[in-house]
């Protein structure tokens, strides 16, 4: 698959996707029994039910929802005069409930973040894991589901990412103006692939049954900006088609529904992923 056909697909948002069943609120993806050696026809003739069994893209279904965010604990937190007065703060708040030393990447346990068409990413950052505030680290479990894609985005952080269970993901950035090679590789369980600050990069799940990653960050508010989406529905649409090029193509008169059609990460992904999958678009 040349890569660039996957950024391109991802920006200009023409990518079909298949709708997924909701489930306890969390989507559920039709994948392949990869314990079952598949030949012949579609993988699709494997049921969901069967799937299931065999992989979970729902995380431990029971988990105990992390406590809410708390703003007013961050703010102390930042003013605090030494690290040993944060952890006293955080210990008390730990105390009545409000903050813990530990946090779940379980989806079941974050019922505030959204699940999309592709898959789903959880971000332990200062604002959801109050412990972070001041120590320069965040971390983020993703749910990619089969032919899941999160599309092209930035951090303002370094991010190393590692397949955390059986599968391969597909990766890839690109860099400054200076640069103008997309570095991409294909990497598997409990290996890593980094994305240096400030690169747009993107992976994509290749697997017909879901993948999990955790990524870790040198930041503790990495942010992320899906460039699609804050470029095509936010920036003035006039700059948008002049640094595009093509205005015959994408004119005032259609922006509009091109901007409403761009679909919110994580996106089903290649059309090619389909096919192998057996997944209907």
């Amino acid at each position: 698959m040349h890569t660039s056909a996957i950024i391109i697909g991802a920006l200009s948002a023409v990518t079909a996707y298949a709708k997924p069943v909701a489930q306890n609120g969390r989507w559920t993806p039709e994948w392949v029994n990869r314990n079952a050696e598949v030949s012949g026809p579609a993988p699709s003739a494997v049921s969901a039910a069967a799937s299931l069994q065999s992989f979970s893209l729902l995380g431990v279904p029971t988990a105990t929802p992390n406590p809410s965010p708390n703003a007013m604990l961050v703010a102390q937190l930042i003013t605090a005069p030494s690290a040993a007065d944060r952890i006293t703060l955080l210990n008390d708040a730990k105390g009545n409930g409000t903050a813990d030393f530990k946090f779940d990447l379980n989806p079941a346990a974050n019922p505030a973040v959204a699940a999309q068409a592709g898959g789903e990413v959880i971000t332990a950052d200062r604002k959801r894991f109050a412990a972070l505030t001041g120590l320069n680290v965040a971390v983020a479990g993703l749910f990619y589901q089969p032919c899941g894609l999160n599309p092209p985005h930035a951090h303002r952080a370094t991010e190393v990412l590692t397949v955390a269970t059986e599968g391969t993901l597909l990766g890839g950035f690109v860099f400054d103006n200076t640069f103008t090679t997309e570095i991409s590789e294909e990497f598997s369980q409990f290996q890593s692939f980094v994305f240096p600050e400030g690169s747009m990069h993107w992976q994509m799940n290749q697997e017909c049954h879901p993948v999990t990653a955790i990524a870790a960050f040198s930041n503790e508010d990495p942010g992320a900006i899906t460039t699609a989406n804050r470029f095509f529905q936010n920036t003035n649409q006039d700059v948008v088609l002049a640094a595009l090029g093509f205005p015959e193509q994408i004119t005032p008169d259609n922006f509009q529904a091109f901007q409403a059609n761009i679909p919110a990460p994580f996106v089903k992904g290649i059309k090619q992923c389909y096919d192998k999958c057996g997944i209907s678009y």
